[in-house]
């Protein structure tokens, strides 16, 4: 009864955002659907946690060259821009 419940919520959530977005242009639906989405503690939860595991096998792996060199790319282009 509990997840009957739960999937009744979900319907509901997923009604609100389309009635909610429908008068708006698609890419702004589109975005709206992104930015929802990743707000959700869930998804920040598997983003730290896939983080975590790239470190512990960069870790393990020695952090080779090739990701040394493309953190140190992105880093610094990332510095430029600001």
């Amino acid at each position: 009864m509990k997840r009957r419940v739960s999937d009744d919520r979900s319907v509901t959530q997923q009604r609100r955002i389309a009635h909610g977005t429908a008068q708006l242009p698609a890419t702004s639906r589109l975005l709206y659907r992104i930015e929802h989405y990743t707000s959700l503690p869930a998804v920040a939860l598997t983003i730290t946690a896939a983080m975590l595991l790239l470190v512990i096998a960069g870790a393990v792996l020695g952090f080779p060259s090739g990701w040394v060199a493309a953190f140190e790319v992105s880093a610094s282009s990332d510095a430029e821009t600001e």
